[in-house]
């Protein structure tokens, strides 16, 4: 089942006449957006594991690192089987978001 939600709004005025532009972004959530969602949300994991005084910290980063990397191998190979592509996806999967 998808799910759309409004992201952003921007309006942009042009020299301060009446014409503006609304860019809107739409997100489906589906199971390959949660898993790049996902992997966003582990990049302040990892910084603070990585600056964490613990002797285990540096395994506990690559453990934290090895789950992004197979959740970004994942979300895009799910996204291309189940026809799942999104301009979201497409924006954080070609960064490596």
């Amino acid at each position: 089942m998808r799910f759309a939600a409004w992201m952003a709004s921007a309006v942009i005025w042009h020299n301060g006449f009446t014409n503006y532009f609304i860019i809107k972004m739409i997100i489906e959530f589906n199971l390959p957006t949660n898993l790049t969602l996902l992997r966003i949300a582990l990049i302040p994991l990892l910084t603070v594991v990585f600056y964490l005084p613990w002797i285990y910290s540096n395994i506990a980063c690559m453990l934290i690192f090895l789950a992004a990397g197979i959740t970004d191998w994942l979300d895009g190979y799910l996204a291309r089987k189940m026809s799942l592509e999104t301009p979201f996806g497409a924006f954080f999967g070609s960064r490596g978001g």
